[in-house]
């Protein structure tokens, strides 16, 4: 079973595609910046290679640019505001969709205000978006996931 999930283990808030409500920070608790070990650093920059994550800025790209090729869902891009896609994002985690594929989570780097979850389903020998939209989280909730990968929502070789 593939699952990568940002900053990988160990830690006391991690973010999947929901929160649950144990891994909700406590109102008042300190959000820590998380720091990666040269170990989980080396296994959170291969997310970046992976062909699932790397086909979702494939076809933000190819909307930007007006090709709508394949049989992605470019409705969902439409509904975001342009702003977003040209941004680069970081992945907060990638895991194994309940109907197969891949659920991946994104924050963008210059406007970190919103996060996206994406569903990338493989076809063959080829990959295909289907969802790319909002995450509903609270303001506070987008706050401490800034607090926390802070480091890397400034780092421009770790984006996608």
């Amino acid at each position: 079973m593939r699952i990568f999930i940002f900053l990988i283990l160990g830690l006391s808030f991690v973010v999947t595609n929901a929160f649950s409500v144990d891994e909700k920070p406590k109102p008042g608790k300190e959000i820590k910046e998380i720091v990666l070990t040269p170990e989980q650093m080396k296994r959170y920059a291969a997310i970046y290679r992976d062909p699932y994550v790397l086909h979702i800025r494939k076809v933000i790209s190819n909307y930007l640019s007006g090709k709508l090729v394949g049989e992605d869902n470019y409705n969902d891009l439409k509904a975001v505001d342009q702003e977003y896609l040209r941004n680069k994002f970081i992945v907060l985690s990638v895991k194994d969709g309940l109907m197969g594929g891949c659920d991946i989570l994104l924050i963008p780097q210059k406007k970190p205000d919103k996060v996206f979850w994406a569903w990338v389903y493989r076809t063959g020998d080829s990959y295909e978006l289907r969802v790319f939209e909002v995450k509903e989280y609270t303001d506070e909730e987008i706050k401490n996931i800034r607090n926390q990968f802070k480091r890397y929502l400034q780092d421009k070789n770790l984006a996608l």
